[in-house]
């Protein structure tokens, strides 16, 4: 709700604690999808958070948190707002001009999220 109020520094305090808790989950294979979703989730919204504060230092944070999130979470299971999240770093590395990132983060993309409006659409500007 913070982050869809724009109420950025309560977003930080919740998202803070949520992290706290993902200290909590088991690691690997032992992890229950439900815990492994709630994680990713409040990554993402900490990524959105992030970018609503300008702070693309924590924005890069939070993806690299994710980002072993969404391994565990396999191909059969996704969030809704992953391909967002996504579709915002490649635009990241874009503008940074950081092509070699942009291109192997284009690797681990499945046909599925590369074909929706928020991967595709800097894929058509680079």
């Amino acid at each position: 709700r913070q982050v869809q109020a724009n109420d950025i520094e309560s977003g930080k305090i919740t998202l803070t604690k949520l992290k706290i808790w993902m200290l909590e989950i088991p690691s690997g294979s032992q992890a229950p999808l439900p815990s492994i979703t709630l994680a990713a989730n409040a990554l993402e919204l900490g990524a959105l958070l992030s970018v609503a504060d300008d702070d693309l230092d924590a924005f890069a944070r939070n993806l690299s948190q994710l980002k072993p999130y969404y391994s565990m979470m396999g191909t059969n299971s996704t969030t809704e707002r992953k391909c967002h999240v996504l579709g915002l770093n490649l635009m990241h590395l874009l503008v940074d001009n950081r092509l070699s990132e942009f291109h192997a983060e284009l690797e681990l993309l499945s046909e599925k999220e590369a074909g929706t409006p928020y991967v595709s659409f800097p894929i058509t500007l680079e």
